[in-house]
């Protein structure tokens, strides 16, 4: 079992093929994280980007809302990303 790390509100497909993630952080989530798309171990995707506040940065420290760039497959819909334990 996988602890939340970040609640998706919104989800698009960005020009260069990366996903744009807006939501909340419940745990810290780092650029380079990997991450998983299911709470039982879905498919992992890499944090490539961060953004908050109109701002990238390097993290995204947990209750802050942003948009996490993300790499890798997604099946909508996505409610949650996960921290692998």
């Amino acid at each position: 079992m996988c602890e939340q790390a970040f609640e998706v509100v919104s989800i698009k497909r960005t020009d260069d093929g990366h996903w744009c993630v807006a939501g909340r952080a419940y745990l810290d989530v780092n650029l380079g994280d990997a991450l998983e798309t299911s709470s039982t171990g879905g498919a992992k995707v890499k944090v490539v980007g961060i953004v908050t506040y109109g701002r990238g940065t390097d993290l995204l420290s947990g209750m802050m809302t942003g948009e996490l760039i993300l790499e890798g497959e997604i099946h909508e819909p996505l409610n949650a990303l996960y921290a692998p334990q």
